[in-house]
């Protein structure tokens, strides 16, 4: 074979490495067509032919015990705070947007946080919210959001938290009326890495290119292609101007 032809021989591709992510379904963040804003954001981080995907929605509960037992790469829209053997994204993909849902007369009398006091309080397995209630309050997790608004609808329950997107949702389908309240304290919400060298890996490949997409604008049009402007603008939590962004002071 002449030197010629095996110039044009095709160079062996790398195998592309694997990122194996889990997370639990969030309206219009991961949806189970893999659409959403989250799964748009890794796919714009993990790029092909570099990274294969291996994308699956399972229970909250569910996905953080898989990054602990390294059954997964990668989890998808937690606290800070959900694991500890773990490593998070530098800067936090958006701010959470949690509102108590609750009968108009309850409403009548709501001050935040200080009137859940002595109430009975529901909220979706996995997601730990009694560390952030009046130590009084009744705190309990249910399988499914429906669930905890019929036990609100029969009396059972007083309040309901959960994300303003899932609620919305299910309010929709539902004849009774319940009043929604927000002013509620807002955390950030991240990216979780399995806590070896190939989550470590992955975690700076992401906040490299987390960085790039953010003041580039694209983080900004992401989540307004899926959040709607008037949720994105709750949800954003930077401040950008001439292609710099910080965190905004309530983040």
């Amino acid at each position: 074979m002449s030197k010629e032809l095996r110039a044009q021989d095709p160079v062996p591709s790398q195998k592309p490495v694997s990122v194996v992510v889990r997370t639990a379904h969030w309206v219009d963040y991961t949806e189970p067509d893999f659409s959403g804003f989250y799964f748009d954001l890794i796919r714009q981080v993990y790029t092909e032919p570099e990274f294969n995907l291996d994308l699956q929605i399972v229970s909250y509960p569910a996905a953080l015990k898989m990054l602990d037992g390294r059954g997964s790469d990668i989890v998808l829209g937690v606290y800070n705070t959900d694991l500890n053997n773990a490593y998070f994204s530098e800067l936090p993909v958006e701010r959470e947007r949690l509102v108590a849902v609750m009968t108009a007369e309850r409403a009548e009398h709501w001050q935040g946080v200080e009137s859940l006091k002595n109430l009975r309080v529901g909220s979706i397995e996995g997601y730990a919210f009694e560390g952030r209630l009046p130590a009084s309050a009744k705190y309990a997790e249910f399988e499914s959001v429906g669930r905890m608004l019929r036990m609100l609808q029969a009396g059972r329950l007083d309040i309901v938290l959960d994300y303003q997107s899932d609620i919305d949702v299910f309010l929709e389908k539902m004849n009774f009326t319940f009043a929604i309240k927000e002013n509620l304290p807002e955390l950030g919400i991240y990216f979780a890495f399995r806590k070896d060298a190939h989550g470590l890996a992955l975690k700076k490949r992401f906040d490299q290119r987390y960085n790039i997409l953010l003041e580039s604008g694209e983080i900004w049009e992401s989540m307004v292609k899926f959040l709607g402007e008037e949720y994105a603008a709750e949800a954003f939590p930077f401040i950008c101007e001439n292609g710099k962004c910080s965190l905004a002071p309530d983040s």
